[in-house]
Parts: C-alpha cells; sequence; structure tokens
C-alpha cells in the first residue's frame, strides 16, 4: 500500500485467528497500526523495516530494495494521492508470517479510484523482512464486498490447504474442471475478482474453471506452500500458458476458508496477467511445480 498525503485508517480486526508459532493477531494489527499510522503522517515508516527489507509492489516489477528503494517507492506512489481511507481486515498469523486484505478508496490524478488488494509480510519480531501484495483497481468509490477481510476461526486450516495445492494444483495443470472442482463445497461463495460478483455453488466453480482452463495450452503451473491459520489459508500461484497464441504469465493469491471435511467454502482472489513469459521470482522457494 503505497503512503498519501491524506487517509483516515480503519483496522477490522475483530475476528482474531488461530497462531502456530510466534506472534500473535494482536502483534500482527500492531504492525498494521504502526503502519497505517505513519501513512497517515505521510512517513514511509522505515523503522518497520530491516534495512535490507524487500518491497514487491507487483509481482511483475523488480522489488524496491532497502530502506533507499522503500523511501523513493512511497515517494513516488503517493504524490498523486490525496484523501484516501483504508480498510484493513483480519490478520491471518502463520510463525512470522502475515496476511492480511486491504480496501482503499482515494483520489489520483484528481480522479477517485477503489484499490482492494492483499498483503503478504515476512517479520523479523518487530520488524518487516519482506513485503509482496497482490491488488486490483477500479475507477469510483466501491465498498468492500460481504466475504473480503474476513478469515475463519477453527482448526486443520493447514492440513485442508496442503490437500487442496496437491489436488487443485494437479486439476490445473491437467485442464480438469472437474477435479478442480471437487475440491469445492456444494455451496462455496467464489468471487475469482475483488470487483466480480460472486458465484455460488460447486456448478458455477465449474463452469468458471473449465472456460479459464479451455483458454490455456502448453501451462506450467506452480502452487505456493500456504499461509495457514484456523479454518483458513493463502495460497499463491504463478503459471505461464499460450491464449489466442500470445504466451501469458499469471501470478496471484488466493485466500480460503474450509469446512470439516476439508472442501474450499468461501474462495477469493488477487492476481496479476501479463503478455510474455516470465519466471517465478525471488520468492519462488514457496513455489512448486509438483
Amino acid at each position: 500500500m503505497p503512503v498519501c498525503e491524506k487517509f483516515v485508517v480503519r483496522i477490522e480486526a475483530n475476528r482474531p485467528t488461530a497462531t502456530l508459532e510466534g506472534m500473535t493477531p494482536s502483534d500482527a494489527t500492531r504492525w498494521l497500526r504502526e503502519y497505517a499510522a505513519a501513512w497517515e503522517r505521510g512517513d514511509v515508516a522505515l523503522h518497520l523495516y530491516t534495512p535490507d527489507a524487500t518491497y514487491r509492489s507487483h509481482p511483475f516489477r523488480e522489488p524496491h530494495v532497502g530502506h533507499g528503494g522503500i523511501r523513493a517507492y512511497g515517494a513516488g506512489a503517493t504524490s498523486t494521492q490525496s484523501d484516501v481511507s483504508v480498510r484493513v481486515g483480519d490478520a491471518l498469523v502463520d510463525g512470522n508470517a502475515v496476511v492480511a486484505e486491504w480496501w482503499t478508496v482515494m483520489v489520483d490524478e484528481g480522479s477517485a479510484v477503489t484499490l482492494p488488494g492483499v498483503l503478504l509480510l515476512e517479520l523479523d519480531g518487530e520488524r518487516c523482512v519482506s513485503l509482496r501484495e497482490y491488488w486490483a483497481i477500479a475507477d469510483g468509490r466501491h465498498e468492500p464486498h460481504a466475504e473480503w477481510g474476513r478469515f475463519e476461526r477453527g482448526d486443520e486450516g493447514r492440513r485442508h490447504a496442503e490437500a487442496w495445492v496437491e489436488e487443485y494444483g494437479r486439476a490445473w495443470r491437467a485442464g480438469d474442471a472437474d477435479a478442480a472442482a471437487a475440491t469445492y463445497s456444494p455451496d462455496v461463495v467464489f468471487r475469482s475478482h475483488p470487483f466480480r460478483e460472486a458465484t455460488r455453488g460447486r456448478a458455477a466453480v465449474r463452469s468458471y474453471t473449465e472456460r479459464a482452463f479451455a483458454s490455456e495450452t502448453d501451462r506450467t503451473v506452480w502452487l505456493g506452500r500456504p499461509f495457514a491459520a484456523g479454518a483458513s489459508a493463502a495460497v499463491e500461484y504463478w503459471a505461464t500458458f499460450t491464449e489466442d497464441g500470445t504466451p501469458k504469465t499469471l501470478a496471484g493469491c488466493v485466500l480460503m476458508s474450509f469446512d470439516r471435511s476439508g472442501a474450499v467454502r468461501a474462495s477469493r482472489d488477487y492476481w496479476h496477467e501479463a503478455d510474455g513469459t516470465y519466471s517465478p521470482p525471488a520468492f519462488a522457494d514457496r513455489l512448486a511445480t509438483g
């Protein structure tokens, strides 16, 4: 999230999630509050980052490295922004990793825009070692959708997410829409993009997936090791394929909650697509082709 001239912050973390070891959801919320308060002052809050921290604002761009790089990015990104209002959702805490969504409404270059996204943080104590984000943008002012910002309490999220990575990854690589849809519950709430309407039910997921798989040839798919807590997880993905004769790369992050059987009961995505074939970047140690 870029720093801006003026904004209002609302931390929506009233549904704390379970954690494994390391920080608590309260610790994560404290980091986000400090980050947000500094943003409000027009400060990039360099004390929140280690001297060699990396900040990747887009999966297909080089990261901003160290305090100098982060400072320069913040100054450039916010130079056209004003009247920014930010909401931050639940913190999913997995050891020293934190996943949290944001929903921002602001004026950029004189026009109102809405910018939702997801942050993936790796922390060393109270300072960030790496930050990367996936986001979407739309003209005008839009309210968050009903599922936004929520991670569910419960258990078995890691086990279910690891099984999902194996099963869905196998289905995606094979272009098997039936097998992919089988990983979702019969009444799943599925949102493929933050500005698209949610679809409900496994049949709707299958229809969407079948169309997506049918448009891809020569695909290579990577799915990440899950960030997991409670009954929820976040999984990054990276895929290269050919669509209508054009090589493309898709990179994103899916946020999921699972029912007791391990089926996905809620799913929402943030992603970026570009023409050309891009190799997964440095954080690919969390990705595997299976």
